[in-house]
């Protein structure tokens, strides 16, 4: 991690070697995305999950240093009531839905940039 940036930055520096300053919205500095910065990431991570297996899903679990949105995940899991969890696939509860609900109220689009409550419905909620 380069100095003065956090986690949940991405680096100010280019893959270039360059010096990218986070602009300034209102009070907050908002980080440029890799197309803003006419680059392109390795995207390691498949788009798609749904054929996980439970094998898969095991071995999630018994990573030593699991990348932290699988922390996350299954930290979410490991906390929930299992009264909770047996109602939501007893009742088959969109959980997706849920999700984007979340979201939508949060007022952010899809690379975490403030919309405004008005647009991130309509991003998330179609």
């Amino acid at each position: 991690m380069h100095r003065g940036s956090t986690s949940s930055i991405a680096s100010p520096i280019s893959s270039s070697g360059s010096f990218t300053v986070p602009k300034m919205i209102g009070r907050y500095f908002v980080q440029a995305t890799a197309d803003e910065m006419g680059q392109t990431f390795l995207n390691v991570m498949p788009d798609d999950h749904s054929k996980m297996s439970y094998c898969d899903i095991r071995h999630i679990r018994m990573d030593r240093e699991p990348l932290p949105h699988w922390e996350a995940i299954t930290g979410m899991f490991s906390v929930a009531d299992g009264e909770i969890l047996r109602y939501l696939l007893h009742a088959k509860v969109p959980i997706e839905m849920f999700v984007r609900h979340e979201l939508a109220s949060r007022g952010y689009d899809k690379n975490h940039r403030w919309c405004g409550f008005d647009k991130a419905e309509e991003i998330w909620l179609k």
